[in-house]
């Protein structure tokens, strides 16, 4: 039970890091912020514009169109939902890996770093596309499972019977790719 109350404040002093450092009040000062919110409340709008760039990515203005009417509020509070689960996906992935005292501290790290925190406090795609790859990494290091007898457990990896993880991985990587396109270079 230590563990989990250590993940627990470790996420909830992440919780108030990034409330403190979001501002719902100021204005958009980054042109791919205000992009991505005109592409979000034009989506919910139901028009389609076809001034966007091509290079936008589409799939998370969408949903934000669909599912949040574009509320700039809502879109902000999404973004630190999406920062709080790429840090439990941290500790997952550590945890598995090594053990829970790497993953509690792969997660405080990531709590604290600089450019997620910024990241999940602007309408930006970074954030999100972070928590899908994470969630695709997670889903295929579950696609394996590791023999319990060897010390070095990172190197014996074997597959699963059960290939529907992998299967899951694949269309997780796929989403990521959807969510920002720069994503197929990983």
């Amino acid at each position: 039970y230590l563990y989990l109350l250590a993940l627990f404040i470790i996420l909830l002093i992440a919780l108030l890091i990034r409330l403190h450092f979001l501002n719902l009040n100021s204005e958009v000062d980054i042109a791919d912020e205000s992009e991505y919110l005109v592409m979000a409340n034009s989506f919910a709008k139901g028009e389609i514009m076809y001034q966007w760039p091509f290079y936008r990515p589409f799939l998370l203005p969408l949903l934000w169109g669909i599912l949040l009417n574009g509320n700039f509020v809502l879109i902000r509070y999404s973004l630190v939902i999406f920062s709080l689960f790429s840090v439990f996906l941290t500790y997952l992935i550590g945890k598995d890996l090594f053990n829970k005292k790497v993953g509690l501290i792969a997660a405080l790290l990531f709590a604290f770093f600089p450019d997620e925190i910024l990241h999940s406090t602007r309408v930006l795609l970074n954030s999100p596309a972070l928590t899908v790859w994470l969630l695709s990494v997670y889903l295929f290091q579950k696609s394996y499972f590791l023999d319990p007898n060897e010390n070095f457990k990172i190197f014996n990896y074997s597959l699963n019977k059960s290939k529907t993880l992998l299967y899951l991985c694949g269309f997780i990587t796929g989403i990521a790719i959807l969510v920002y396109n720069q994503n197929i270079v990983l």
